[in-house]
């Protein structure tokens, strides 16, 4: 395995990121995303610099994005929309001469760029808005450094695809997960939202939490709603019956009444 050294890192990237090659692989985390996995891994392989991966919000497309290792390459996780919304709009594309000199003198980078659509929504004069998108996609172009973005399908569609960074980058879809696939990730990551939340659950409660997520929570897809349908259950179990509650059926009836206003209870 190789080791790199954190001094290769420059402060833009450290300021607004994070360096992946020191992190422990978190191998629950992607289980049933063996084949978006094996798909990013075949574009490197075959040749590819950069891969998009796209897909609804709660896919795990950033769960694949922060597992993917490229052999000899440093995994640097930068939020890139977070860096340019700090930057004065009449001086944004000049401070992408910081950006390049940062990426070009971290050796050995895998740069891992989250929601590259929120350059979309910066700046509000479009003009300075296609302009920075412009130079900060001649600069990924130039670098030839190898990377990996996430996007959402409607953004990929409205602004990816008609702008610079469009033609830049392979697309991988990642696709919502049918109920069993999301039983069968819950159960693989049981434990670790029993220890997060202090609460427990059973096989049957967690099927429940796919079918009830799956039938009546529309703003976001699965695994992540039927995730996040547990976490509420399990604090609300513990809010109402201390710690080590079983999470019952009404624990995760009543936040699913909460987000759609429907009485189910």
């Amino acid at each position: 395995m190789a080791i790199f050294r954190r001094s290769h890192t420059s402060s833009i990237l450290t300021s607004f990121g994070e360096d992946l090659s020191v992190s422990t692989l978190d191998v629950q985390a992607v289980f049933g995303r063996e084949k978006d996995r094996e798909a990013v891994h075949k574009l490197f392989e075959h040749g590819a610099l950069r891969v998009l991966l796209v897909g609804p919000e709660g896919v795990g497309k950033t769960v694949i994005m922060r597992t993917t290792r490229l052999e000899s390459k440093r995994p640097h996780i930068f939020h890139v929309g977070a860096w340019a919304a700090t930057l004065f709009p009449r001086d944004a594309v000049s401070h992408l001469d910081e950006l390049k000199v940062a990426v070009n003198d971290s050796k050995h980078l895998f740069l891992l760029l989250p929601d590259i659509h929120q350059l979309f929504h910066v700046f509000r004069d479009a003009e300075i808005m296609n302009s920075f998108i412009f130079e900060f996609s001649q600069m990924l172009a130039i670098s030839r450094v190898c990377c990996l973005a996430t996007a959402t399908t409607y953004s990929n569609h409205f602004d990816i695809e008609r702008s610079p960074l469009g033609t830049l980058f392979e697309r991988v879809v990642v696709e919502e997960t049918d109920p069993i696939v999301t039983v069968a990730i819950l159960e693989e990551r049981r434990a670790q939202i029993e220890r997060e939340t202090g609460a427990q659950f059973s096989h049957e409660r967690m099927k429940e939490a796919v079918a009830l997520s799956d039938r009546y929570i529309f703003e976001s897809y699965l695994p992540n709603k039927a995730i996040e349908l547990m976490r509420a259950a399990a604090f609300h179990a513990v809010a109402t019956r201390g710690a080590g509650a079983q999470v019952q059926r009404d624990d995760l009836l009543l936040p699913v009444c909460e987000m759609t206003g429907l009485t189910l209870l």
